[in-house]
């Protein structure tokens, strides 16, 4: 989860917060306690091998599942944080679904 577009999507040191889940079903879920109000971004990844990392081939292209908040499909590069963005007003439940894209 993304706080801002510094670093969005791919720079993990820039996250302002992480979450694992494990797939069981075809379906994963992660609950953030405690996010303050504001607009956030949302990148996952479907780590297949394990490793820990996002897997990508020498040019860039991913080789093991991904997605952003709201659905966004890139085309020839990573969405920016604009497109993803939501809004949370820090109260309740914000729950927003993620479809992943494989290739």
């Amino acid at each position: 989860m993304f706080k801002g577009p510094n670093g969005f999507p791919r720079d993990g040191t820039k996250v302002f917060r992480h979450a694992w889940a494990p797939i069981q079903g075809g379906r994963g879920e992660c609950f953030f306690a405690g996010v303050p109000p504001g607009d956030y971004a949302v990148t996952v990844f479907h780590d297949e091998n394990d490793n820990g990392k996002f897997d990508m081939n020498w040019m860039g292209m991913p080789l093991e599942g991904y997605g952003f908040s709201n659905n966004v499909k890139p085309r020839f590069k990573a969405p920016s944080f604009d497109e993803c963005e939501f809004h949370y007003d820090g109260t309740g439940v914000k729950e927003i679904s993620i479809e992943m894209i494989y290739r």
